[in-house]
């Protein structure tokens, strides 16, 4: 969440209290060093995270016998198979980690045979954490939460 959407939110909620020994109480807690604190850290861990979303149709020829097997057996290979009226659907998720980002992808394949065509669609997510940005920025952020909790 931004820290503008948060303030907008905050703001909201102030206007909508009516009541002016509430506002000044969440404004208090709003300008507290903890809140600008409780924001920022979750500015950078949001900016550490990226995802994507895409759908890519499917429309190729199929221009022999060999190539109609070869995408049966790639569909027969998936984690997960179902056919449902002759709509073969493979589907397949993947996570791996290294020492510089954390990557979460899912698949979904739907693909049947119409003729001498395949026809269908992937439809793909990922997510990625920057862990070496996240690693970069650790020292500042414990030092933020440190000083936000008075321990510093």
């Amino acid at each position: 969440m931004s820290a503008h959407i948060t303030r907008l939110s905050i703001a909201f909620l102030i206007c909508w209290g009516g009541c002016q020994d509430a506002k000044d109480k969440v404004q208090a807690v709003v300008d507290s060093p903890a809140a600008r604190a409780a924001i920022e850290i979750g500015k950078a861990l949001n900016d550490a995270v990226e995802r994507d979303t895409s759908i890519e149709p499917i429309y190729e020829p199929l221009d022999d016998q060999a190539a109609i097997d070869e995408t049966d057996a790639a569909i027969k290979d998936m984690a997960r198979v179902e056919v449902i009226d002759g709509l073969t659907i493979g589907m397949e998720d993947m996570a791996r980690t290294d020492t510089q980002k954390h990557e979460t992808r899912s698949g979904f394949l739907v693909l049947w045979r119409q003729g001498s065509h395949r026809v269908g669609f992937v439809y793909r997510t990922s997510r990625t954490i920057d862990l070496a940005q996240l690693a970069n920025d650790a020292p500042r952020l414990i030092s933020l939460a440190r000083r936000a909790a008075g321990a510093e």
